[in-house]
């Protein structure tokens, strides 16, 4: 708004106009990064290419919708995933969502697991929230899959990966 007002003049040449919008489009370019904080920024860094394009193209999708969208987990080591799978099965059981270690996507940067934040910064940890079925719809459009427990089957809402057909 203040580059508006700061337009409003009696006589504007163009040369002006082109000043004040080029110093509108820099303050934005700078105000955005892709990821919200500087972990999602670096966790993206650890992806395979062919999974890491799509992730920063939905991320940024949801950030343009006004959706924060923070990558939790990305590329883990098998000792990083040999004790998510403990914690899972401590917290639901035998099995939980975590795969066996050797077995995860995430030990290969093919995965990540995504936290949501509402308006006020606070985590959103209701799978029922809306918003985890535009995490899913944007994540596919942009050739992600979405909701894939370690047997293949569909629950995770929040675990995005490369698609088992692309898988080599």
């Amino acid at each position: 708004m203040r580059y508006l007002e700061s337009a409003k003049v009696a006589s504007v040449s163009y040369d002006e106009i082109d000043i004040v919008v080029d110093q509108a489009l820099k303050d934005y370019d700078a105000g955005r990064s892709l990821a919200s904080d500087p972990a999602t920024d670096k966790a993206l860094s650890t992806l395979d290419p062919r999974i890491r394009d799509s992730a920063q193209r939905e991320i940024k999708e949801l950030r343009d919708m006004g959706i924060d969208e923070r990558v939790g987990r990305a590329r883990v080591t098998t000792e990083q995933q040999a004790q998510q799978k403990a914690e899972h099965e401590a917290q639901f059981g035998a099995g939980g969502y975590a795969a066996t270690p050797g077995h995860s996507l995430h030990e290969r940067g093919l995965a990540i697991d995504v936290k949501l934040y509402d308006e006020q910064g606070r985590l959103i940890t209701s799978w029922d929230h809306p918003w985890y079925g535009i995490v899913g719809d944007i994540g596919q459009s942009n050739g992600l899959q979405w909701g894939v427990t370690r047997d293949g089957q569909w629950g995770d809402l929040r675990h995005l990966q490369l698609p088992y057909n692309q898988l080599q």
